[in-house]
């Protein structure tokens, strides 16, 4: 997963999956999770590694619900 700047919309990013590399044209293919409604490289082809501005290291998912509400049982 890597942190890429849109190449047609200045200062917009996109978090994508890297689908291919060839690091001696400089290029990376990205693709999104949604394939029929993502905006990845299908949609504006490789993107040169000079657009990449960073590499995610974690994600942090949303807690589930039932843990945000209080257990009325284990309340006084």
């Amino acid at each position: 997963m890597v942190v890429v700047e849109h190449p047609h919309r200045a200062d917009f990013e996109l978090i994508k999956r890297v689908s291919a590399l060839s690091r001696e044209r400089r290029l990376v293919w990205v693709a999104g999770d949604n394939r029929s409604a993502s905006t990845d490289s299908e949609d504006f082809g490789p993107l040169p590694l000079e657009l990449v501005r960073g590499v995610v290291l974690a994600r942090i998912r949303p807690l589930p619900w039932r843990w945000l509400r209080p257990d009325p049982s284990r309340l006084g």
